[in-house]
């Protein structure tokens, strides 16, 4: 399962190479004084940019910010949109994490069975409804789902997160 986790928990030297190379990535894209989101993963060898967008990112992910941080990120972008001074500033300082629950399996969906009972999930959310075809040969995992939680720091967003939706599988009928 892949995921996100706000804020991200890194050094703070990590975190000015992170923000470097997103705002690298922003300049030679021309954007500036729009809408765009960037994805980074982490790995053994460092940060890795996996993508700038021209456009807000997905839901879940703009919804996980909103828990962490008090800051409704689709405002924002319309404040900024129409000229006016985006409201940034956070109302809350948590963690919080989402967990986007996936299949590599073609077919019909039936269901998603054992998400874990915790205080931490604020979220879960389904994008297919049983009997909806999904997955196809071009794709190698089709998105079922998400679940979002909330915690103290980084580190316990991503152990609850990842406690949360460890026991899940789904149900796909070829």
């Amino acid at each position: 399962m892949t995921g996100r986790t706000v804020p991200a928990g890194v050094e703070a030297y990590t975190e000015a190479a992170i923000l470097a190379a997103v705002s690298l990535g922003l300049e030679v894209l021309g954007l500036r004084d729009g809408i765009a989101h960037t994805n980074l993963a982490f790995t053994s060898e460092g940060s890795k940019l996996i993508q700038v967008g021209a456009g807000p990112p997905d839901g879940a992910t703009m919804e996980m910010i909103e828990h962490a941080t008090g800051v409704n990120v689709a405002r924002t972008y319309l404040q900024a949109t129409l000229g006016q001074p985006p409201d940034i500033r956070p109302a809350r300082r948590e963690a919080a994490a989402v967990r986007f629950i996936s299949t590599v399996h073609h077919g019909v969906f039936h269901e998603l069975t054992g998400l874990s009972v915790s205080p931490h999930v604020i979220a879960v959310r389904s994008c297919a409804e049983p009997g909806e075809l999904v997955g196809d040969t071009y794709v190698t995992h089709t998105r079922l789902g998400h679940l979002i939680v909330v915690a103290a720091t980084p580190p316990q967003a991503d152990a609850y997160a990842d406690r949360a939706v460890e026991g899940i599988s789904s149900h796909v009928e070829a």
